[in-house]
């Protein structure tokens, strides 16, 4: 499965990549598709003073000595990138960490939404397509 989001306007200091995870999962999450979701992400650097930071502008990362992106889910990461200048070990481990925690409410406002949408899933399988029975699997 894939879902594409097309960003029709944005600001331009502002990248919009997170926030597209962020929408594409949930509606997925609304849609009945096997999804194993909420998932979100998050960019961080590192400001001025030092501190992490989330949903940084383009100026704020350029200057950044870390450009940090993290999709979660409520198990845990699923996957990082990063671009770094001269960034420590301690300092990327510290924006994971920080990553983790900036993605907490993402994944549970998609879980409330869901909630509140009233939305139930139609009881379907999917079942993949093989000429093989033995290694036909099934979700649902």
């Amino acid at each position: 499965m894939q879902g594409v989001a097309s960003v029709l306007s944005m600001d331009p200091a502002f990248r919009p990549d997170m926030i597209a995870m962020i929408a594409m999962s949930t509606a997925l999450m609304l849609t009945g598709a096997p999804f194993d979701g909420p998932v979100a992400g998050v960019r961080v650097g590192i400001n001025e003073k030092g501190d992490y930071q989330a949903f940084m502008t383009a100026e704020e990362l350029n200057a950044s000595k870390l450009d940090l992106v993290v999709a979660a889910r409520e198990g845990g990461v699923m996957m990082v990138e990063a671009g770094a200048n001269e960034a420590t070990e301690e300092e990327v481990v510290a924006a994971l960490k920080f990553a983790e925690e900036a993605i907490k409410p993402a994944l549970a406002a998609q879980t409330e939404l869901v909630k509140r949408s009233g939305w139930k899933p139609p009881n379907m399988n999917w079942c993949s397509q093989t000429k093989n029975p033995k290694s036909r699997r099934c979700l649902g």
